[in-house]
């Protein structure tokens, strides 16, 4: 799904809510000092990732650091990629992270609205 139908379909569900982009070749996880959902898409403008930070301890920007980690046991996004065949190997998946774009939005419970609501992007800890 491209990520402006994702927005599109999920207006109802977005709307309003606070708006961070970036990308993960020049991430810095201070720009994402909140709690809320994550979208990551790649160069092709497709969403290939659907996530969350909502733990007291845990920001969007220190979930993203996650996925830029070899040895994060939390990089759920790498593991998509090699269950996926989209990499052999930890290393390659995250220099193919490094090439994703991310939307992220402030809020509390949003996730399990928008993967009820979302078929086609990967995530083990909703409904796909």
């Amino acid at each position: 799904m491209k990520l402006d139908e994702f927005l599109k379909k999920n207006n109802d569900l977005l709307d309003k809510k606070e708006i961070v982009s970036g990308f993960f070749d020049c991430f810095n996880k201070n720009d994402f000092n909140f709690r809320g959902i994550y979208v990551i898409s790649d160069s092709y403008n497709d969403g290939v990732y659907l996530g969350s930070a909502y733990a007291k301890t845990r920001t969007v920007g220190k979930r993203l650091a996650q996925y830029l980690s070899e040895t994060d046991t939390g990089n759920t996004l790498a593991d998509a990629l090699l269950r996926n065949k989209k990499a052999t190997s930890k290393s390659e998946a995250i220099l193919v992270i490094k090439t994703y774009k991310i939307i992220a939005f402030e809020h509390k419970d949003l996730e399990y609205d928008l993967i009820n609501a979302t078929t086609d992007l990967m995530n083990d800890s909703g409904n796909h």
